[in-house]
């Protein structure tokens, strides 16, 4: 009887067992098992640009242009920049067309769309003919091509060999300014290209050709601008001196303060 009584109720809880395990709750499903999420489109691809237009050139100026690239006014508990400090220290602002002759060769590029080498140092520039230029120097000097950096002459008798006048490596704030000199052939055109954003006082771009002196002394004046910040490399050559002249210029960022 005993046997019996044990027998009936092992087989009630076993179809107790079978109900809750057909009706009850499953398990998740493992990773593998459970469907793939929606997919979220991403951000649009965006062309990084060439150092002539590292910082962007506008024709005319829009409604609200004044206030692209600067921050928002920081509430309670935000950082702020120190008293006196611009807010738009990280971020480049945009150039003019009109701003000098070098970015208006930018412009005219971007209108015509014939003159990529203006662009980036990924280009290679114009070849470069020295009658033309003894000319006319004033026609090479308003047009940048950042890649002109990379064109030197050949190595032969009486060439000049480029080389730096001064200091190679400077330290900076924002809005200081910095004089890269250079000793090429009298009279000789110089370009400069800074890879790391900032501007040269004489085009308002981050690229420039100058013209050497009666001595071959070339300058340019490059001004830390916002959207350049710690280490910047600058390039200088000439297409009548053989190799090339790189400098360093540290941008130290503005202090910040925290909002009471």
């Amino acid at each position: 009887m005993p046997f019996r009584r044990w027998a009936l109720l092992a087989v009630v809880l076993l179809a107790v067992l079978a109900v809750v395990w057909a009706f009850g709750p499953k398990h998740p499903a493992s990773v593998s098992e459970q469907p793939a999420p929606p997919s979220v489109p991403g951000p649009e691809t965006v062309t990084p640009l060439g150092p002539a237009q590292a910082n962007a050139i506008r024709e005319e100026p829009t409604p609200g242009q004044e206030s692209v690239g600067k921050r928002p006014t920081p509430g309670p508990g935000e950082d702020r920049p120190a008293s006196g400090a611009p807010q738009d220290f990280g971020r480049s602002q945009p150039v003019q067309a009109n701003a000098s002759p070098q970015a208006a060769s930018v412009a005219a590029a971007l209108k015509d769309k014939n003159h990529p080498e203006r662009f980036s140092v990924m280009f290679a520039p114009k070849s470069f003919d020295k009658t033309a230029f003894e000319a006319n120097p004033e026609a090479y000097l308003k047009t940048v091509e950042p890649g002109r950096v990379f064109q030197t002459a050949q190595p032969g008798p009486g060439v000049p060999v480029l080389v730096a006048e001064g200091e190679r490596q400077f330290s900076l704030k924002h809005g200081e300014v910095a004089k890269l000199k250079v000793k090429s052939a009298p009279l000789a055109p110089v370009s400069f290209t800074s890879f790391d954003m900032g501007e040269f006082a004489e085009s308002k771009l981050n690229c420039v050709t100058v013209r050497a002196d009666e001595k071959g002394i070339a300058t340019a004046t490059f001004v830390a601008k916002p959207g350049a910040v710690n280490d910047v490399r600058i390039m200088a050559a000439s297409p009548l001196a053989i190799e090339q002249v790189r400098f360093l210029v540290t941008i130290n960022e503005v202090a910040v303060v925290r909002e009471p």
